[in-house]
């Protein structure tokens, strides 16, 4: 599926919150929760609804919940998985381990926890 043709305004939007979230202030935290519980809550941590009171760019993470609601995809399957590695680098550090021999030899995932849904390739 490609996702940005097919589902421009919601591109649109996941782009706009990736954006956000990779500034430093308390809106780019909340909205990197957000993210990052969309990817893996479990590992991730969840998305405290509240937030959607303080952030901005509330109707752009609603405009997602609507997509997600619809077409059950996780990010990475909609060729954002560069962009939630990086996230998860920037605000999720302590869970970014050392690459084994096996993420070395071909595992897609490199240096994430395997609890991302990480694909051999």
């Amino acid at each position: 599926m490609n996702f940005a043709n097919r589902f421009s305004t919601e591109a649109e939007a996941v782009n706009r919150l990736i954006s956000v979230a990779n500034g430093n202030t308390p809106q780019s935290r909340k909205v990197a929760n957000f993210l990052l519980a969309w990817w893996n809550a479990r590992t991730c941590g969840g998305f405290d609804l509240t937030d959607l009171w303080t952030v901005q760019i509330a109707n752009d993470m609603l405009t997602v919940i609507g997509f997600l609601r619809e077409f059950q995809s996780y990010p990475d399957v909609l060729g954002y998985r560069a962009d939630f590695e990086q996230l998860v680098r920037d605000w999720r550090p302590e869970l970014i381990r050392e690459p084994t021999r096996a993420t070395r030899r071909g595992a897609s995932c490199r240096a994430i926890v395997p609890e991302f849904g990480c694909r051999r390739s």
